[in-house]
């Protein structure tokens, strides 16, 4: 009986060698080489997902930094009227939670005053709904919506968007036609 040696080995590096009767190291040595070689692709494939990670975290992070140097009302503005002019609405407003009052208060508004889009709480009128469940919406016939209570504006339509940070709601951009 011959003892043969076979080469265990990824790419050009050598891990070992595999030792047996004649014949029987070849295929052994194959197996552990593609085993070998298959744990190499998944060690790269993670390096490469972890770097991708790293640039994303990065990216959000630095996001996260120049929305606090930035003057949010500003921000706010250039939003609704971008808005406004992409649904073709009239108006638009911005309001912004007070963690204080728990009430959304209207910071910034296009083609006219803050004052047009009432405060509101969560759970309260149209809006209120809208935003205590967090999803957008589209109101296309807003005097006939049971949701609408004596407080909100008179509107035609409207669209709420609720504004999340972190999973939760922090704000809410509701563009708007009057009657």
């Amino acid at each position: 009986m011959t003892v043969e040696d076979d080469v265990l080995g990824v790419e050009d590096d050598v891990l070992g060698f595999v030792c047996g009767a004649e014949g029987s190291a070849d295929p052994v040595a194959a197996t552990l080489s593609w085993l070998a070689g298959r744990e190499l692709e998944i060690k790269q494939l993670s390096a490469e997902v972890l770097n991708a990670y790293r640039e994303i975290n990065l990216v959000h992070r630095f996001s996260e930094k120049l929305a606090t140097l930035l003057e949010t009302a500003s921000v706010a503005e250039a939003v609704i009227a971008q808005a406004c002019e992409m649904a073709k609405a009239s108006q638009g407003s911005i309001l912004l939670l007070n963690e204080q009052s728990g009430m959304f208060e209207p910071i910034s508004s296009f083609q006219g005053d803050t004052a047009s889009t009432h405060g509101f709480f969560t759970g309260g009128g149209l809006l209120g709904s809208i935003a205590a469940a967090g999803n957008a919406e589209i109101v296309s016939d807003f005097p006939a919506d049971p949701r609408r209570s004596r407080n909100d504006p008179a509107l035609t339509s409207m669209i709420c968007d609720p504004l999340k940070m972190k999973d939760q709601i922090r704000g809410v951009l509701v563009i708007l036609t009057r009657s």
